[in-house]
């Protein structure tokens, strides 16, 4: 790419000093006022959501405006087209967010800067950076922003910033003594920050070091006068102490000798070229990136120095193997040799002390062992002297700790080091620079190549069954996978399948040997591992076996070994630095299969029985108790089991509100379902409770097939125990699962089972739950009358026993199935108790869902401006709660509205989230319900072929999951779809519609079918039908209130008539139409403008 395609491609932002922006290498002409702000604050949050309080907070400095969710959208619109480029603004759940690369914003490059400088123990290097970044400042940030509010929280914040780092390049200059070229930058600084002593202080030192001791003092006597005059206090301890250390003339504040000399002068040695690396695998596999990573590290010659990395990783897991292969890969970049030791860190025998080491090292630089020094210091002076000019590469194997590696660092800039360790060397990171970079086991791919380079590749594809299942076994640890290749190799008899099946005997491990060498196992290599672990890490290492799922926390720890979770805290950090346990991210943490395994076989060897039954109650209890915590939060007047009492000990975990309960249901899902399989094994109790509280997951719609198999065993477990009671509950959680994967059928006979068993049990609240449910199936699958009856009989019940939440439940199912039936008025009614209940219960979820459907009343009924608030305080609502499923309802609404408003660019991009909303709920139904809305807004806005796929992707789902109100409304969307290409076929979908409809009794469908059928055969020619259909579906429109939908028919009633010559009644109609659009405050649709530009063309 050339220079001038490069300058036109360019993007960049800059808010430190006066806000700008440049697309494609040309400035963005930004409005004044709030579209500055809103630029300015997403990019002091890029790459970061920022939430809609948050920006009209910003925008509007709190002052009180009208439907602020509308305003902000529309904010967003024109800064996106001012900036050009749709994708720098994305909308994510919850607000917006800028995307941009680290080197697009002057911001996110300071950053960058000052966190390289922190990284890096050069100081001269450290200067560099920490210049470059303060060069991206050109003045005061926010300087040209209007919002006082924005100026006042970040602007603040950013200042500081820019101060620390200045502090810092100051504090480096005067160690690199540059005294003499700050002590003018300083004078400028304690003037424009008169209050902040660290300038004073350095100020100080700088005129000291300079020769000028009395204004250094004078200095000091200045700012004495200046705080105790301004607040009334002394000066703090540093600059008390600075002026003790110049009165005294304090070695520590002395001018700094040169950066880089030495107290020890090199012999005139004759220089040694080391080879000194073990011979590389021949048949290594895997890792590419992590060795592009790491030879980039070593040889990177556009920094001031090149690298170190610490490669670190569980014991077999080829951390040597890869140091060797990158060092051979890289050697030819490091003319000057290459340094191997084997630090026996972990190995049979005491490891190698640094002295050792370096006695070795500095004789193969060329030094005759008569002349090498026997001080540890003088040792390591001499060995970095030798390696300050030269380019060589040292290899630390199986290294101990970070003091063990410290002295065999080299210090020149062209020299690069790697170490190995079982260790996570973070020491090595903080002080040193060392880029830590862990190893974990090959992909499953990669294993079977290990074996086709061993074995051969006709062997291994010969069984590529059992290929697959060895890796497996060998839980791709490259030693394991080794060690079997090895044992195959000798034997051309041995097949993989019986190697298989060798391996999965219960003692694996003594498989996991290399015939003839037992040192040569993997048990060998983990039992060198575990033995210097402390004794209470051995213990905590051992029941982590018991762990059933794939991973953990510091809580399930504490749990498990009975301790507090500062202590066990303490453990696992000794573990995951020792390797044995490995962190996934900051607070999680798994052991490898075969560590498992290992871990588990020292458990049965060590501890009794009444330990591991202890262990494994305090774990099942932690999990028990902790779930019904994060149910009720999420809903805390849901029937439930009650909380089963227990006397043990074990962590509490806290959840302030619904997102924090909503993150560990979805973080803890595969252990909670692998606890229930556990305690189903024993055959406790534990089984049906947790599996009782996993009811909010299980609404989610996420892992159905794990969490169908943990109701399966909570079933299983609780009718072994003759628990009637607990049974029914598992039903409902096997109904839920079904419901939300559409399998209404499914659902519906668990629903019917649970009903059974609480009348059984004479549970009328469960009773009435179970009616609520098979309500929702018989709703869904177009058997509305059944629907009402199921809910009238819940009512009854819920008003019977003063349930309140079931009241409001069955409230808005009944609801719903009104609107259905075209009882618009009613359902209004309905949704106005259901909203009073919910508010003054608490419940935010059925609040949430009351106003969407409050907000769909309204819609139906024409009163746009009510429905537009109702639907974003309830998106607000079911955003803020991870109410997906919800939300998506709220979206379809609000991109109706903005069909009606004719902002079909808005319609489409809600609508378009509310696909991927409803996606992100895994609920099948509602996103057949969201690919219809979006069917509408395309269809709305002239895409008529993206509609036509949209809409026939709708119609195939639906009837797939016999998805009754979805495939009426598919059919519907297509008919509208249809009509500008092909009106026969738009015809065949509205009389499918409308059949549907009169089948279900969808009234207000059937309306709405009859409009759109009416409208297709107007299209294609056959006005007398079209105006039969219209009178038809005007009567419904008219009988359910759906005025819109009235006044669109009006004006295809028009269109038609005036098709058969009766233009009068066609005008009185089309009059009429143009009257309630203008009485809604709304534009006139398509079909109003066509007829009246209809009517002037054919009567002029």
């Amino acid at each position: 790419m050339d220079r001038e395609q490069e300058q036109g491609m360019r993007t960049s932002f800059r808010v430190l000093g006066h806000l700008e922006a440049e697309i494609g290498g040309k400035p963005v002409v930004l409005g004044a006022g709030r579209q500055r702000t809103l630029l300015a604050a997403l990019l002091l949050r890029a790459n970061q959501p920022v939430g809609v309080q948050q920006l009209t907070t910003w925008l509007w400095d709190d002052r009180p405006i009208n439907n602020p969710r509308a305003q902000l959208q529309t904010a967003v619109l024109r800064l996106r087209h001012a900036l050009g480029d749709a994708t720098l603004v994305s909308t994510v759940p919850g607000g917006y967010q800028m995307n941009l690369a680290g080197d697009q914003l002057d911001l996110l490059r300071f950053r960058s800067a000052v966190t390289l400088a922190a990284s890096t123990e050069d100081l001269r290097e450290q200067a560099r950076l920490l210049r470059s970044g303060l060069a991206e400042w050109r003045g005061d940030a926010l300087r040209d922003i209007s919002s006082e509010t924005l100026r006042r929280e970040e602007g603040v914040r950013l200042t500081e910033e820019y101060l620390r780092a200045l502090d810092r390049r100051i504090e480096i200059d005067l160690q690199l003594g540059r005294h003499a070229d700050v002590s003018g930058e300083l004078q400028t600084l304690v003037a424009e920050h008169p209050l902040r002593e660290r300038f004073w202080a350095q100020l100080m030192l700088a005129l000291y070091r300079s020769g000028r001791q009395a204004e250094a003092l004078a200095k000091y006597r200045q700012i004495s006068e200046l705080l105790a005059e301004d607040l009334g206090v002394d000066p703090g301890e540093e600059l008390r102490r600075r002026q003790q250390q110049i009165l005294t003339s304090d070695p520590e504040v002395a001018a700094p000798e040169p950066v880089g000399a030495s107290s020890m002068e090199p012999r005139a040695f004759h220089p040694g070229v080391p080879g000194e690396l073990p011979p590389a695998l021949l048949d290594f596999v895997g890792h590419d990136t992590l060795i592009r990573n790491v030879a980039n590290t070593l040889t990177d010659d556009g920094s001031a120095r090149r690298g170190s990395v610490v490669l670190s990783g569980a014991p077999g897991i080829g951390k040597s193997a890869l140091a060797v292969h990158v060092a051979h890969l890289v050697r030819d970049r490091f003319p000057h040799g290459q340094l191997y030791a084997n630090l026996r860190g972990f190995g049979i025998g005491s490891s190698l002390t640094p002295t050792r080491v370096l006695g070795r090292f500095v004789q193969s630089l060329g030094v005759p062992p008569r002349h090498v020094p026997t001080d540890i210091e003088d040792l390591t002076s001499l060995y970095r002297t030798l390696l300050a000019e030269r380019s060589v590469l040292v290899v630390l194997d199986d290294a101990t700790g970070p003091e063990q590696v410290r002295p065999l660092l080299p210090s020149g800039p062209r020299c690069a080091a790697i170490i190995t360790s079982r260790n996570e060397m973070r020491g090595l990171a903080a002080r040193q620079g060392a880029r830590l970079l862990p190893l974990d086991v090959l992909s499953a791919e990669q294993a079977l190549h290990l074996f086709e380079n061993i074995l051969g590749v006709d062997r291994v594809r010969a069984e590529p069954d059992a290929a697959h299942e060895l890796a497996r076994l060998c839980a791709y640890l490259p030693l394991a996978l080794r060690i079997v290749a090895a044992n195959l190799a000798v034997r051309p008899e041995y097949s993989l399948t019986r190697c298989v099946t060798d391996l999965t005997t219960p003692d694996r491990l003594e498989v996991l040997t290399v015939e003839g060498d037992d040192e040569a196992g993997v048990r060998a290599t983990f039992d060198q591992s575990y033995a210097v672990l402390p004794p209470t890490a051995q213990d905590v290492f051992r029941l982590l076996s018991l762990v059933p799922g794939p991973d953990f926390t510091v809580e399930v720890a504490a749990a498990l070994t009975g301790t507090d979770t500062g202590k066990a805290a303490v453990i696992l950090n000794q573990l995951t630095a020792a390797s044995l346990v490995h962190s996934h991210d900051a607070s999680r943490f798994r052991l490898h299969d075969l560590l498992r395994l290992y871990a588990n076989e020292r458990c049965e060897q060590h501890d009794p029985d009444e330990t591991r039954t202890a262990a494994r109650d305090r774990l099942l209890d932690f999990y028990v108790q902790n779930t019904y915590s994060a149910s009720v939060v999420l809903y805390p007047s849901d029937l439930r089991l009650p909380r089963p009492a227990s006397e043990l000990q074990v962590p509490q975990l806290e959840f302030p509100d619904h997102a924090t309960a909503r993150q560990w249901y979805t973080v803890e899902s595969a252990n909670l379902v692998a606890a229930i399989r556990d305690a189903g094994r024993y055959l406790l109790p534990a089984a049906w409770q947790i599996a009782e509280a996993l009811r909010p997951y299980a609404i989610l719609g996420k892992d159905t097939a794990d969490i169908l198999s943990a109701y399966e065993v909570g079933l299983s477990t609780a009718l072994h125990h003759g628990n009637r009671h607990a049974a029914a509950f598992m039903h409902d959680g096997f109904a839920i699962v079904h419901w939300g994967r559409a399998e209404h059928h499914s659902a519906f006979q668990h629903w019917t089972q649970e009903l059974a068993a609480h009348r059984d049990t004479g549970l009328r609240d469960g009773e009435a739950r179970a009616l609520i449910s098979l309500g929702v199936v018989f709703e869904e699958t177009g058997r509305l009358t059944d629907a009402a009856d199921c809910s009238h009989q819940a009512l009854a019940i819920a008003v019977e026993s003063g349930h309140s939440y079931q009241q409001a439940h069955v409230l808005i199912n009944l609801s719903y199935v009104y609107l259905q039936l075209g009882r618009v008025a009613e359902a209004g009614e309905l949704c106005a108790r259901a909203l009073t209940l919910s508010r003054s219960g608490g419940f935010t979820h059925f609040e949430a869902v009351t106003l969407s459907l409050i907000g769909q009343v309204l819609l139906y009924q024409g009163s746009i401006q009510e429905a537009t608030g109702y639907f974003t305080e309830a998106r607000e609502l079911t955003s803020n709660i991870g109410m997906y499923i919800k939300e998506s309802e709220t979206l379809h609404g609000l991109s109706c509205i903005s069909i009606r408003l004719g902002d079909f660019d808005q319609a489409l991009e809600l609508a378009e989230l509310a696909i991927a909303t409803a996606q992100r709920a895994s609920m099948p139904n509602y996103e057949v319900d969201a690919l219809v809305t979006l069917t509408t807004a395309c269809a709305a806005a002239g895409a008529e072929e993206r509609a036509l796929s949209v809409g026939q992707q709708a119609l195939d789902r639906a009837r797939q999951l016999d998805y009754r109100r979805g495939e009426l409304d598919s059919l519907i969307g297509l008919s509208v779809a249809e009509l500008a290409r092909n009106p026969r076929q738009a015809i065949d979908c509205g009389e499918a519609a409308l059949a549907l409809s009169r089948e279900g009794g969808y009234r207000i469908r059937e309306g709405r079918a009859g409009t759109e059928l009416a409208h297709a055969l107007v299209t294609a020619g056959e006005p007398q039908r079209g105006a039969d259909r219209a009178t038809e579906a005007l009567g419904i429109h008219r009988e359910t209130g759906c005025r819109y939908d009235e006044a669109r028919t009006l004006a295809i009633l028009a269109l038609a008539l005036h098709g058969t010559g009766d233009t009068a009644e066609a005008h009185r109609n089309l009059d009429a139409a143009v009257a309630i659009f203008a009485d809604l405050e709304l534009p006139a649709p398509a079909e109003v403008r066509f007829a009246q530009q209809t009517f002037v063309s054919t009567e002029v």
